[in-house]
Formats: C-alpha cells, structure tokens, sequence
C-alpha cells in the first residue's frame, strides 16, 4: 500500500495559531533544542523519559522511549470524568519504568493547550507526582535567560545505578 503523510493540524484552535507537531522550517525553538540536546547528552537511547505537559516532539527528537503511555499529558491535567483513572495508571507506569528525566513542560515556549501560563497546572498541581519527585528526583537546572527555559523543570532520577 501508498502512505501519504499530510501535515493537517488536527486541532484548529492550534491550526490558526501556525501550531504543528513537526518542528518548523527553521527547526525547534530555543528552548526545545536546549532541552533536545539536554536529554540527548544525559541518557542513553533506551533510557525512558517521561514530558509532564504538551511536548511529545521531545521524544520524537531525542528517539528515547516515554515512561508512560501518557505522551501528552492533557488527560492527566485538565478537569474530566477519568482523570483520576488516567493518574493511577501514570503513576503505575512511571513507578514501573522509573524514568532518568521527568520534564515538567507545563510553561511558555511549550503548547500550554488551555492551561495559560502554566501556573497551576505544572507537576505540583498532582499531589502524588510531586511527592514521587521530590523523594526519588533530584532538579537540575536549565534554567537561565540564555536558554529561553525560564520556567522549564527538568528532574534526573537519584542512585541511577540501581535501575
């Protein structure tokens, strides 16, 4: 069979906004490529990775696996009837795979989907995710004005020796 690929923007708010998963003619942002070349440094290709947000070119750049089968995250974060369903399973997923890196991509140079500025909807917004990074994760900092990351969160796992 013929596979023909189409790049037709399947959510028209993004389509009016110039939004696509492909990265533009010019390559990714600042701050995506800062975080593109921050994971592929870090890990190996078979470390999985888990992106709390919106950013599932991370994982089609870097080539590394996600940690969970959330690869976007608005399931988990805005308001809805299965939510709390789709929260257990992450955390099953994430406790089961324990990822290098969890990003927490829930800020401006990043698809906010409806979420503002971010603020609110980041991994503090889930109790039980921010516990398990905060005993199991160490958080590294990108952050600076010459990155663009400002409000990127980027945590690598602690005692990496014991997988």
């Amino acid at each position: 069979g013929i596979c023909l690929a189409l790049n037709i923007p399947l959510f028209p708010r993004y389509a009016k906004s110039g939004w696509s998963p492909l990265p533009p003619a010019g390559g990714f942002s600042e701050p995506q490529r800062a975080l593109i070349d921050y994971v592929e440094k870090s890990t190996r290709a078979q470390d999985a990775i888990v992106v709390w947000g919106w950013a599932p070119e991370i994982y089609v750049a870097t080539g590394r696996p996600s940690g969970t089968r959330h690869i976007i995250g608005h399931l988990l974060i805005d308001p809805n009837s299965a939510r709390e369903v789709h929260r257990q399973n992450f955390m099953k997923d994430l406790q089961a795979s324990r990822p290098v890196l969890i990003v927490d991509a829930v800020c401006p140079g990043f698809v906010l989907w409806k979420w503002g500025d971010g603020s609110g909807f980041r991994i503090d917004s889930f109790l039980e995710l921010k516990k398990y990074v905060v005993k199991n994760y160490q958080a590294i900092s990108l952050c600076g004005q010459e990155t663009g990351l400002s409000g990127l969160k980027v945590y690598r796992r602690l005692n990496l020796n014991n997988p």
